[in-house]
C-alpha cells in the first residue's frame, strides 16, 4: 500500500542527504527513524522478563538452525542500504 505525508522542505531535504549519504532509499530512513523512535520512546525492552527473553533467542536460534533459508532472509533484510532489486534476485535463487 502506498501512502503520501506532506513533508516541509527543510526535513526532505535532510531525507534526501541521509538516503544518499546512506546510500539507501528515503523510505529506509523513515523505516529506521520510527524504529529508532519506538526502541527509545515507545517500547521498553527491559519490560521483558530475562527468563522469557532467553527462551525467545533459544526459539529464534532453532528456527535459524532448522531453516537456513529463512535466516539467510532475515541477514538481508537487516543489512543497512539493500536495494529492492537485488533483494528480489538474491531472495529468489
Amino acid at each position: 500500500m502506498v501512502s503520501y505525508v506532506a513533508i516541509d522542505d527543510v526535513i526532505r531535504q535532510k531525507l534526501e542527504m541521509l538516503a544518499v549519504k546512506f546510500d539507501t532509499t528515503q523510505a529506509e530512513i523513515i523505516r529506521r527513524a520510527i524504529w529508532l523512535f519506538e526502541m527509545k520512546e515507545v517500547i521498553n525492552q527491559e519490560q521483558i522478563p530475562p527468563r522469557v527473553k532467553k527462551e525467545l533467542e533459544k526459539a529464534t536460534a532453532l528456527v535459524y538452525k532448522n531453516n537456513p533459508r529463512r535466516k539467510r532472509i532475515i541477514d538481508t533484510l537487516n543489512k543497512p542500504g539493500i536495494d529492492i532489486d537485488d533483494l528480489r534476485i538474491t531472495l529468489s535463487e
